[in-house]
């Protein structure tokens, strides 16, 4: 229980009474279970959409409380690793600068696109995806996560996000699939779309290894935002809302 706050800790800003401090060997080890912090985030978005129901609001309105419990919630920590993955990897830089590129606190043009794009595209895709499907695209971005640091190499010599590639491997996504295909087994018609999404993100985590020689805490970021978006894409493109 205490390695799973510290996972609370990290990738929400849930306020917890209790802190627990940071250690390589238990983060890294617990983050398997990355797939439960997407479904208490889901929860959270159900129980949001259910009271935005008693008042009747219009879609578009719901759709935009949904984002910003999205972001405040998360604390944006994902989306910051889409932004300065996207100034990297399309700057057409070295493999060096690109990295460096990446760690630059500054935002870049490429990344305020990306920003837009991808909080644009979740307007949208809230606007029709239904709750369920929105909901559930929290854990599939997670899982693929998961699924990244299980095939490949960190492409830095140091960083926080070392420790949850350190840490999981082949067996350790199984794990987080089994914890997925769980919650998924409430939500059946949706199997199907987790499975075409897990093969979206493969091949984009293959694309960034090439690029990048390895991975890295912000392309987690990237990887996560895109197939969240993609899933609900293809959720919708199915017709199963």
């Amino acid at each position: 229980m205490k390695n799973f706050i510290l996972l609370i800790q990290f990738f929400t800003r849930i306020p917890l009474k209790n802190k627990v401090e940071y250690e390589e060997i238990s983060y890294g080890k617990i983050t398997y279970l990355l797939p439960l912090i997407g479904l208490i985030i889901g929860i959270g978005a159900f129980g949001i959409n259910y009271i935005l129901d008693i008042f009747k609001l219009p879609i578009y309105i719901n759709s935009l409380i949904l984002l910003i419990y999205f972001i405040v919630i998360t604390g944006g920590l994902h989306l910051d690793g889409l932004a300065d993955s996207c100034d990297g990897i399309f700057s057409y830089r070295s493999r060096e600068r690109i990295l460096e590129i990446m760690k630059d606190p500054h935002i870049g043009t490429n990344g305020v696109i990306a920003l837009i794009v991808a909080l644009l595209s979740k307007f949208v895709l809230y606007s029709y995806g239904g709750i369920k499907a929105i909901a559930l695209s929290f854990i599939v971005g997670r899982l693929a996560i998961i699924l990244s640091a299980s095939l490949g190499e960190y492409a830095r010599d140091k960083g926080m996000a070392i420790a949850i590639i350190k840490y999981n491997d082949l067996k350790s996504f199984v794990k987080s699939l089994v914890v997925e295909l769980l919650i998924f087994s409430f939500f059946k018609e949706y199997i199907i779309y987790l499975g075409i999404s897990l093969v979206f993100a493969y091949i984009i985590h293959r694309q960034i290894s090439k690029k990048l020689g390895g991975i890295t805490g912000d392309t987690f970021g990237f990887l996560c935002e895109i197939t969240e978006i993609f899933f609900l894409f293809v959720v919708i493109l199915g017709g199963s809302l």
